[in-house]
């Protein structure tokens, strides 16, 4: 009889063991699945700040004359909300590099926006304007 009782506890703590791992085991596969979810979510937002600070450049450059554009080939700071900082609070940058091509009639410029962390570039917008030789002359 005492062996009896000795087998059915023995049966019991063995259970109770395998229940206790399955549950450490699923709880380990959700952690990472919250923290997979959490890293898209903040991948998501910087992607979408960098998105509307491009597009918002590229808006501003096709009212520029040709004259400026030497103003918008700055490079621009963001904090971690994608608002305008100083160089010692950027989390953000967003670069505009200007490639100019000389054409029979005017100029073709082509205008790269690149928003970057620290680490990697966001994302990058390409755009182009044309300067006929009338409006330079003007100018």
């Amino acid at each position: 009889m005492i062996d009896n009782r000795i087998t059915k506890s023995n049966l019991f703590l063995i259970e109770l063991i395998i229940v206790i791992m399955f549950f450490a085991f699923a709880s380990t596969i959700t952690l990472q699945v919250f923290f997979k979810a959490n890293e898209k979510s903040a991948d998501s937002t910087a992607l979408n700040g960098a998105l509307m600070v491009t597009q918002a450049a590229a808006e501003k450059a096709k009212s520029i004359t040709y004259t400026d554009l030497n103003k918008i080939a700055e490079t621009e700071y963001f904090d971690e909300n994608w608002n305008p900082s100083n160089v010692e609070n950027a989390k953000y940058t967003l670069n505009t590099k200007i490639k100019t091509e000389t054409k029979n009639s005017g100029i073709m410029v082509t205008l790269t926006y690149k928003a970057k962390s620290s680490t990697e570039t966001i994302y990058e917008l390409k755009s182009k304007k044309y300067f006929p030789n009338e409006e330079r002359q003007i100018l």
